[in-house]
């Protein structure tokens, strides 16, 4: 007789439990939400890291085809280490910091000679691809300073940057950082919403020194962008 009531109980349980239950799950679908946001924000920003870092990569080849270098072995002058850092997209908000704006550029020395006319001969390959691409675009020279750049900052110096210290080092240093400025006042962006930039500093490596450094930098897309871009395909 027990176990016949302690079996019905079990078929048919009580109003209370299926009102815990219920709220449980009304708890639970909010927390499961915002993980699956943090998941797609997440694989938003390696898509833009990618899509930077093969930016960074051409960048890097028309450099050396500028300065007549080839690398005889196809590596690009850089370690089978840093090669497959910069092939694999690991930005991660769960697990890497947002760094601040980038800091202001300042007074730089002066770049040499070689280094300038290799940035001229890049500047206008910036300006055609920087409609397309909408990253912010810019060339350094070993020491740091800007030769070639889609902004105002030519002859300034961005050593200070953390990516840009990473990449003078010779390893490919990828970043989140906050925006410089809110999303407003960006015409044109890709992203009216995302209050982020990832940055990517690529080193050029001439017979195993840092010859330059490519430093892009782009707003990833928001989880509104791709919603609304999906529903403009459908």
């Amino acid at each position: 007789m027990p176990e016949r009531r302690w079996r019905e109980r079990l078929a048919r349980p009580r109003l209370r439990t299926l009102l815990l239950l219920s709220y449980l799950i009304v708890l639970a679908l909010p927390l499961a939400g915002l993980w699956f946001l943090r998941l797609y924000e997440s694989a938003l920003i390696r898509q833009t890291e990618s899509e930077l870092v093969a930016q960074a990569a051409v960048l890097s080849g028309a450099w050396r085809a500028a300065r007549g270098i080839v690398a005889p072995d196809g590596s690009a002058g850089l370690p089978a280490t840093s090669l497959d850092r910069m092939r694999r997209a690991g930005l991660d908000l769960a697990r890497d910091p947002v760094l601040p704006p980038a800091p202001d550029p300042r007074p730089g020395r002066p770049a040499t000679s070689v280094a300038v006319t290799t940035g001229e001969r890049l500047a206008p390959v910036l300006r055609d691809v920087q409609p397309v691409t909408l990253a912010a675009m810019r060339v350094l020279d070993a020491d740091g300073t800007v030769v070639a750049t889609t902004g105002n900052d030519l002859g300034q110096s961005l050593a200070a940057h953390e990516e840009v210290a990473g990449a003078r080092r010779g390893v490919p240093t990828n970043v989140l950082r906050r925006r410089e400025r809110r999303a407003e006042a960006v015409p044109g962006g890709f992203s009216r919403t995302a209050g982020l930039r990832v940055h990517v500093a690529l080193p050029v490596m001439v017979d195993g020194r840092v010859d330059a450094v490519i430093l892009l930098s782009r707003t990833p897309a928001s989880v509104t962008d791709t919603r609304w871009q999906a529903s403009c395909r459908t």
